[in-house]
């Protein structure tokens, strides 16, 4: 002799705004308000067990590109990254606000300082084009005094007589450089 009981609750159930759950998702988002670095940027968030791609925009490629890539400068700059989800067939997004620290010189001078080139040359010399130090790949760019005699690629010409040449190097990260 089986027998049930039961009781039945009527619930109203409110929806919640389109705006509110993607509000939700966006928050989930990190990204450094302040960075001497490139970015990793987030390419998804997951909400509920169900991941949203996220497309990134700057607003200044010049400072950070959409991908997350700075452009070191001497100065402080800042900028704005919007990422953006889609939800339910819309779109939505949030702005984050990034500040690009000035990129420190004294890694750039700390390298220049370990640079050894020999004084007395009468062949060809193998200047470096890049280099890498403390993590930062940068560009070498040379110049010659006397371009006739040594040019600014290290190839040695015509000289019939001892000459005396400055070859000047310059590093450059960005738009950070020194000489």
């Amino acid at each position: 002799n089986n027998f049930t009981i039961y009781k039945t609750f009527d619930i109203f159930v409110e929806a919640i705004e389109k705006s509110e759950i993607a509000s939700e998702i966006l928050n989930l988002i990190e990204v450094p308000s302040e960075t001497d670095k490139n970015i990793t940027l987030q390419r998804y968030v997951t909400y509920n067990d169900v991941k949203y791609i996220i497309t990134w925009e700057s607003n200044d490629a010049t400072v950070i590109s959409n991908k997350g890539i700075i452009t070191y400068n001497n100065e402080e700059k800042s900028a704005c990254l919007t990422a953006y989800i889609s939800f339910e067939g819309e779109k939505f997004s949030k702005n984050f606000e990034i500040l690009i620290k000035a990129f420190d010189t004294l890694i750039i001078e700390d390298f220049l300082e370990r640079l050894m080139i020999i004084s007395e040359i009468s062949n060809d010399i193998k200047l470096l084009t890049k280099a890498s130090h403390y993590g930062y790949e940068f560009d070498l760019i040379w110049e010659s005094s006397n371009p006739e005699v040594l040019r600014n690629d290290g190839k040695v010409g015509l000289c019939i007589v001892d000459t005396p040449v400055n070859l000047t190097v310059t590093m450059k990260i960005g738009n950070a450089c020194r000489s």
